[in-house]
């Protein structure tokens, strides 16, 4: 009778609480009731499910004693190595990336207006400079999202 309410438990809690099966977004990035395609949602789902590792799992204390972790002759252990990028990425979806300027802001676009719809020069100027932020962006994130999945093997707890 025990093991059927433990396991009735742990089913209750993995599904509705904890939801290990499957890669939830946090609110902020992914708001709920809108729909987000798959280009949108993998990002925050991926960075997400890092941050409840390392919140929920093991707990930014122990990432850092990971980082510490020596092999008896004194070499990084492996588990150290994968402990600094681990908590590199955390602290860039965390605190790094939220600080990013909004291009429209830093290029002074979204203070520019036009006439009947039709640019002016500083607008096509402007245009073309959120196109290159936007680009830098999206490559950081994708570089990111690379090593993250790069060290998936050590996300383990």
């Amino acid at each position: 009778m025990l093991d059927w309410f433990k396991t009735l438990k742990n089913y209750f809690l993995n599904r509705f609480i904890h939801q290990t099966h499957c890669l939830v977004s946090e609110p902020e990035h992914c708001s709920r009731g809108t729909y987000h395609d798959l280009t949108g949602r993998m990002l925050p789902c991926m960075f997400g499910a890092l941050v409840q590792f390392v919140e929920d799992e093991i707990s930014l204390e122990t990432l850092k004693w990971w980082v510490t972790l020596t092999n008896d002759d004194g070499t990084e252990h492996p588990q150290a190595k994968a402990g600094k990028e681990i908590l590199h990425l955390y602290d860039w979806w965390k605190f790094t990336r939220p600080k990013r300027v909004d291009p429209y802001i830093s290029t002074g676009f979204s203070d520019m207006s036009s006439k009947d719809h039709i640019w002016t020069p500083e607008q096509t100027v402007a245009s073309a400079q959120i196109d290159e932020i936007e680009a830098e962006y999206e490559q950081e994130d994708e570089e990111m999202m690379i090593r993250l999945i790069k060290i998936r093997g050590a996300l383990w707890s």
